[in-house]
């Protein structure tokens, strides 16, 4: 037994220091507060389950039941309300309720239950549902205490229950408690301020939504009146215009009748009467009549002893008013019987139109021919005619005779520029030019020998700013070992701008290219003077011009004709400007406009303004961008037409059309078109589209239809100098450049950013495997001004043709709407670009329906497909509604009031947060 109690108890231990060990107490104290707080939880759970009876929500089943419902119910209340309908023993229960306590004030109620059922996807949308329901508790109770106020002045509590009238119990005892604190006055004014923000609360109205709602509909008002006046201005401008043009058509016919009454005089004085003709038929003017635009009195011998003479219009446009038809004068009447007893007809009239009768008026008119005349008269022998009309017709031949012919002034023969309005050239010193070019060939070889690059100097060229020392390195030098070093030359010769040619092509030599310590300036005087430039040889180039000398001092010269196009670039400042002067003084000097036209682009408007009046412009200098891409347009048309007229003669470009069609009537002779675009990256920026691709067709093809382009720009990228563009133009210039990225942007080759600037260029026509350093001509101002003054003053006055310029602002117009609608194509996500006229209007339905789908702005806005995507695209970049979703209409992002601020501040078209 004893045995048996010692091992209870030892077994009692045991389980007491297992239950008492430290790792069961961790277990115990980690899963006592756990018991208690799942306790905790199961009994909170009921509540937040009461509380969450309703979801938040609004698209669920019961918040898509509960608006019918709160309608259904509104129906009811107002059904139980209205006296003398039997509504049962709940509908007298619930009105006699309701009017004991509200009173008056219970018709309120229905309306209030109704916009509750209209409201509520709102009002859980923006979880106000609590705050709604109180602030129509005390919207009853405040209208209540007003009607009762307004009802009694005395009010009175007892039996408002059981009587049901004034404010109820409700309202009656808070209009007791007001009146007898603040009086009645009081009273109204404050159950009316209360009644005024409870309903506030409850349709969640804010001051500032009321101040918006205000602003927005003074600014439709104004807009519409805006809209009004001008639609009422501009029909009072074509009422106006529509006046205008009756008044100088009245004028026009009276001034037609005043010239008829006065002929009519002058032949009463002579002894012979002109009446116009009555019942001849006119005819269309056969084409030989055209020979001259101005009107010619007709004249027709009709049967009897009379003569009709009938004067054109001055202007076809103008209306013909028969003024014998309308206001017969008294002559007229007189001669009636006398017409009445001739039964022959006139004779059928054609019309000639002109201001003065022609040296040969008797062919005209047949006079000559003496079977003719008795044709038209009626009589058998010319010599029966009466002696009077015989006399008159010989004077008005003499007459006609004597008149001066009015024709178009000939254009003066072109009288190229004399020599001497360029500057003469200064011969620069060449005092120890020989010992510095010893001491510097001496340099270069030790420099390069330092190296154990061994060379010896084989030539040296001397230019006007650059130095050329060929050298030969020995067998086994490689080439690349010396083009390395250009740095190590330039420090030790203490230049800037070296250039090594390696090798110099044709030659078995190494150029180092160093800059003179005193630099020569070329002037284009002296290129104009070489034989280069007027040997007969070369006088038949009609587009041959001046560039510079190159490093040996050699006169360099281009054809346009053969580059076909050329591309002009370089850094600010460095000699681009110059050299387009340069070429084009050349021109002036060489090509009459009879072989030469010009287009000269200037957005910069500073540069090529001095040339306008001369001769060779098709029109004035352009100097804005949509007009350029205008023009540019133009010359597309003109090559197309050119290239019609070429293939019609069976030639291949314009030297043969020109020389099969000499001489040959019916056909004109077509000269050759430069344009010259001074800054392209003006005109990308505006119209890029339309000038790239202008250009890329001239660079093309124009080139046989005798239209050659010349560009230049100062921003040598690839954004404005493109692929395409650098592909159809082979002939470029590069001027001292930034980086050797822009030079190879340029030449395809690096070099341009080691010139040395002021007119140094490096040229690369078309065929040149590599580009030649090239010391541009200087061509200042004044000798720009004096040149153009000269040209102008002995040409005349230059007549810009018309017709070339309506055509470029007619194409500038229609390059300016094609960029408009390709910048609204192509708006970025910030400001969304040009935004479409019907934006506002896409918007305001948007809002309006909280939806908006392609469908929705075709039915309502009357517009296609395309636009309405379009429109879509532009609001959800503005964060105005969401994502596409599938088939579905996008979510709209923004409220009404949003909307309306958006209008009010102008700010329709600025991105939004809303997201």
């Amino acid at each position: 037994m004893a045995t048996e109690k010692t091992s209870k108890q030892t077994s009692d231990k045991n389980k007491t220091k297992r239950a008492s060990s430290p790792k069961e107490r961790v277990q115990k104290e980690e899963t006592a507060p756990k018991s208690r707080k799942s306790k905790k939880e199961q009994a909170e759970a009921p509540a937040e389950q009461v509380r969450m009876r309703i979801p938040p929500n609004p698209n669920s089943t019961l918040n898509k039941i509960l608006p019918y419902v709160f309608v259904l119910c509104a129906v009811l209340v107002l059904v139980f309300l209205i006296p003398g309908i039997n509504s049962g023993f709940v509908g007298k229960t619930a009105s006699s309720l309701l009017f004991g306590l509200f009173g008056y004030g219970a018709w309120l109620i229905p309306v209030l239950m109704g916009l509750f059922g209209l409201r509520w996807r709102k009002i859980v949308e923006d979880d106000f549902r609590l705050g709604s329901f109180i602030s129509s508790l005390l919207l009853m109770a405040t209208l209540s205490a007003f009607i009762h106020a307004c009802y009694t002045s005395e009010p009175q509590i007892k039996g408002l229950f059981s009587l049901g009238k004034g404010g109820g119990i409700v309202g009656g005892m808070i209009a007791f408690a007001l009146s007898k604190s603040i009086g009645r006055f009081c009273t109204f004014l404050l159950t009316v301020c209360f009644s005024v923000v409870f309903a506030m609360f409850f349709l969640s109205i804010t001051p500032k939504d009321i101040w918006i709602y205000l602003r927005y509909s003074l600014k439709v008002a104004a807009e519409r009146r805006a809209e009004r006046k001008e639609r009422h201005d501009a029909e009072r401008a074509a009422e106006e215009e529509r006046l205008e043009r009756l008044r100088i058509e009245r004028e026009e016919a009276r001034r037609a009748a005043a010239m008829l009454k006065k002929a009519e005089l002058e032949a009463e004085a002579d002894g012979e009467e002109i009446k116009p003709a009555i019942g001849a038929p006119r005819t269309e003017t056969p084409p030989e009549a055209h020979t001259d635009p101005a009107p010619l009195p007709v004249i027709n011998i009709a049967a009897g002893n009379e003569e009709y003479v009938d004067y054109a219009d001055e202007e076809e446009d103008e209306p013909t008013v028969p003024p014998v038809e309308e206001d017969p004068t008294e002559e007229a009447k007189k001669e009636e019987p006398k017409k009445e007893e001739k039964p022959e007809e006139p004779a059928e009239q054609s019309p000639l139109e002109g201001k003065m009768i022609l040296p040969d008026l008797e062919d005209i008119f047949g006079l000559g021919d003496p079977d003719k005349v008795n044709d038209l008269s009626g009589l058998e022998d010319p010599e029966e005619l009466p002696e009077d009309i015989t006399e008159s017709k010989q004077n008005a031949i003499l007459e006609a005779e004597e008149a001066p012919k009015e024709e178009k002034p000939k254009p003066k023969p072109y009288r190229e520029p004399p020599i001497s309005l360029l500057a003469v050239p200064e011969k620069p010193k060449a005092e120890n030019m020989t010992a510095e070019m010893q001491q510097k060939a001496q340099r270069l070889v030790d420099t390069l020998s330092s190296f154990r690059v061994y060379t010896k100097i084989t030539s040296v060229s001397v230019g006007p700013t650059v130095t050329r020392y060929e050298l030969q390195p020995e067998a086994g030098t490689s080439v690349r070992a010396i083009a390395n070093r250009v740095d190590d030359i330039a420090l030790s010769l203490a230049a800037t701008g070296v250039r090594i040619e390696a090798p110099i092509p044709g030659k078995a030599a190494v150029g180092i290219e160093v800059p003179n310590e005193t630099a020569a300036t070329v002037y284009l005087r002296e290129l104009i003077q070489s034989k280069q430039f007027t040997c007969e040889e070369n006088k038949k180039r009609k587009l041959m011009a001046a560039l510079g000398v190159d490093v040996a001092g050699v006169p360099v010269f281009c054809d346009i004709s053969k580059m076909p196009h050329m591309l002009v670039a370089g850094a600010t400042g460095m000699g681009k400007s110059v050299c387009i002067n340069s070429l084009l003084i050349s021109l002036l000097y060489r090509t009459s406009p009879e072989d030469l036209r010009l287009i000269l682009v200037d957005p910069k408007r500073v540069e090529l303004g001095t040339y306008n009046g001369i001769p060779h412009l098709l029109v004035p200098v352009v100097t804005e961008p949509q007009k350029a891409a205008g023009a540019l347009s133009w010359a597309v048309n003109e090559m197309e037409r050119r290239f019609g007229l070429i293939e019609e003669v069976g030639a291949r470009n314009i030297g043969d059309y020109n020389g099969t069609v000499n001489g040959v009537p019916g056909y004109e002779k077509l000269p050759y078109i430069v344009i010259i675009i001074d800054e392209l990256a003006d005109l990308m920026l505006v119209a890029r589209d339309t000038v790239e691709n202008s250009i890329n067709r001239l660079a093309a093809k124009a080139r046989a239809a005798g239209i050659h382009l010349v560009i230049g720009t100062q921003r040598p990228s690839v954004d404005v100098i493109t692929g395409l563009i650098k592909a159809n133009i082979p002939s470029r210039i590069a001027f001292t450049v930034a980086s050797q990225v822009d030079s190879r942007t340029i030449i395809d080759v690096g070099g341009a950013e080691r010139l040395n600037g002021r007119g140094d260029m490096l040229y690369a026509p078309v065929g040149m495997m590599k580009p030649m350093r090239v010391q541009g001509s200087f061509v200042s101002t004044e000798e720009v001004e004096r040149v153009t003054a000269f040209v102008r003053s002995h040409a005349g006055e230059n007549e810009y043709s018309e017709e070339i310029m309506a055509d470029i602002e007619r194409e500038a117009q229609r390059c300016s709407a094609s960029s408009k609608s390709s910048a609204s194509d192509d708006m970025d996500g910030d400001d969304g670009g040009e935004l479409d006229p019907k934006f506002r209007q896409a918007v305001e339905l948007a809002v309006n329906n909280n939806k908006v789908a392609t469908s929705l702005l075709q039915r309502n806005l009357s517009i296609g497909y395309g636009r309405a995507a379009k429109i879509i695209d532009q609001m959800e970049r503005l964060g105005y509604v969401g994502p596409p979703d599938g088939t579905k209409p996008r979510e709209v992002l923004i409220t009404v009031q949003q909307f309306r601020e958006l209008v009010v501040n102008d700010r329709l078209g600025v991105k939004t947060d809303s997201e």
